[in-house]
């Protein structure tokens, strides 16, 4: 028989001790990792932290509209479902609150100060978090919209949709900081202050940020601290959130680029040219990345930049999303369409009465949009 050596029943010992320990005496688990969008919930814009616009709900029916509400205004806000409510911000400072089968309304806020609303909300652990034009990070409660604190800044406005998790609210404002606040108290973390104007949201891999300015940059960031890791240098400025995947970094620069941006080796590895918006977004899936280009949406592979494949459309194209076989886009020209992932050919089409800036959602087998051009005033279900 062999016996413990003095040194090894210590170590046993302490092994033993820890797995005893109280939980409060541990280390804090990490974030529990979020539910997949599309399957009960979408809760941040863009789907999730990587903001790839992917959607893992099951395929709609596209028989038409299920319900339409009239918000009172329009909306550049991209609605978040969970609960079985829509929530949805208005440009006149409105909180919306829409119950997903009927379309009734379930309550409604008016946030505080010069509340109006350019960002989509964020939804964690039963809160709704929102920039405003008046530079305040509201924070209200699902239940019933009710405020819970507001975060106010120096900016004259907020126009990025917060993104994070348990570890922090991340945004960014218009006088160049990135602000990382308590969830629950909304308390500064940390704030970080090398950058120019920010207009688009964050994006999260990990333990990195990355966000683009109107400064020609894209910045990477620590998250746990802010400290700013690398400045990547981009051909134009933007107000577009990069999307992450594959180790690139994909968004719309200046008014007639897209790019691609290598993270490992930190610099463009491609672009394409076309009339489009900058404050526009990308989707990503399997490889391929798709760019809302002007009236084109474009499958290009993500690491080569070659075209796969061209959709023409009538007018601009608010951000797609992937959904299975499929991408949903919104278009100014009133219509929303599903266009197929393989050819690029319109399978469904649906002339709407508003026209949209934000893009689509789609959870449990039901799309969610939100009108804003032309007088827009309603939040569509289309099932």
């Amino acid at each position: 028989m062999r016996f413990l050596t003095p040194i090894a029943c210590v170590l046993c010992f302490l092994v033993a001790l820890a797995a005893q320990a109280p939980p409060e005496a541990q280390s804090p688990a990490a974030p529990a990792a979020a539910p997949k969008a599309g399957i009960g919930s979408w809760t941040q814009f863009r789907g999730d932290l990587a903001s790839t616009g992917v959607s893992h709900s099951p395929r709609p029916a596209y028989k038409g509209v299920k319900w339409k509400h009239f918000m009172g205004g329009p909306s550049t806000s991209t609605p978040a479902v969970v609960d079985g409510k829509a929530i949805v911000a208005t440009e006149a400072g409105w909180l919306i609150a829409v119950e997903v089968k009927g379309g009734t309304r379930v309550w409604h806020k008016k946030l505080p100060g010069e509340a109006i609303i350019a960002s989509s909300p964020l939804i964690v652990d039963g809160r709704i978090y929102l920039g405003t034009r008046g530079g305040h990070l509201v924070c209200s409660r699902l239940s019933d919209g009710e405020q819970v604190w507001v975060h106010a800044t120096k900016s004259p406005a907020i126009y990025a949709s917060p993104k994070g998790d348990a570890r922090g609210i991340v945004f960014g404002d218009m006088l160049g900081v990135v602000w990382c606040l308590d969830p629950a108290t909304g308390a500064v973390r940390w704030q970080s202050k090398a950058l120019r104007e920010v207009a688009s949201s964050v994006s999260i891999l990990g333990e990195r940020l990355y966000v683009a300015s109107r400064g020609r940059s894209m910045y990477e960031l620590n998250y746990s601290d802010g400290a700013l890791l690398r400045t990547i240098e981009l051909p134009k400025a933007t107000a577009s959130t990069p999307t992450l995947g594959m180790g690139f970094a994909y968004l719309m620069c200046g008014s007639d680029l897209g790019v691609a941006v290598d993270l490992l080796e930190g610099k463009v590895a491609w672009t394409h040219t076309n009339a489009l918006d900058d404050q526009s977004s990308c989707a990503f899936a399997d490889g391929i990345v798709y760019m809302p280009l002007g009236q084109h949406l474009k499958a290009i592979n993500g690491r080569t930049g070659e075209v796969l494949w061209t959709c023409l459309t009538n007018h601009k194209i608010g951000p797609p999303v992937i959904n299975g076989d499929d991408i949903l886009i919104n278009c100014r020209d009133r219509s929303f369409r599903v266009v197929d992932r393989k050819t690029g050919k319109v399978t469904f089409e649906l002339p709407l009465d508003e026209g949209f800036v934000s893009g689509p959602v789609v959870v449990d087998g039901v799309v969610y949009i939100a009108a804003d051009m032309d007088m827009g005033m309603h939040l569509y279900a289309i099932e």
